[in-house]
């Protein structure tokens, strides 16, 4: 659990930083049905003549606008004017940018489909595997057979 919360909390810290003209605010975030991912659901407010800057995402994000007129890019695709009523859907790992093109703030729900806190902690495991086997097994010998303490080294 606590290595849950740490990873969540890192990934959360990502989604958030931002442009100074970007609001981003987590209101829920869930595991869903597909293995090792999990929904975050984010308010989003662009300022006028903002942009959120281009970036990826390491799985989908859908979203829908709740007011205010803008443009999506997204890297290969031709530039779409969005405003409010209208979705969009951004596949994993496409470079993209969100453009507010009108005067009043650009406001949106988005829902970021990710890797769960769990799978990128595993993730980071393997990744790192040779340094915290070590870890591990100077703990064991240093603690006798006793049961360690598993943390991970972020």
């Amino acid at each position: 659990m606590k290595l849950k919360m740490v990873f969540a909390a890192a990934s959360i810290g990502v989604l958030l930083s931002q442009n100074p003209g970007i609001q981003r605010t987590v209101v829920h975030r869930s595991d869903i049905s597909v293995p090792g991912r999990e929904a975050v659901i984010a308010r989003v407010e662009i300022a006028a003549a903002a942009r959120a800057g281009r970036h990826t995402h390491p799985g989908e994000e859908i979203s829908y606008i709740l007011e205010g007129e803008g443009e999506i890019l997204i890297e290969g695709q031709p530039p779409r004017n969005v405003k409010a009523g209208d979705g969009f859907v951004i596949p994993a790992g496409a470079k993209h940018d969100a453009h507010n093109t009108g005067t009043q703030p650009l406001k949106l729900v988005g829902v970021y489909v990710r890797i769960g806190a769990i799978t990128l902690g595993l993730r980071r495991l393997l990744k790192d595997g040779d340094r915290w086997q070590r870890n591990f097994l100077e703990h064991m010998r240093s603690n006798s057979l006793r049961t360690p303490e598993v943390t991970a080294h972020c």
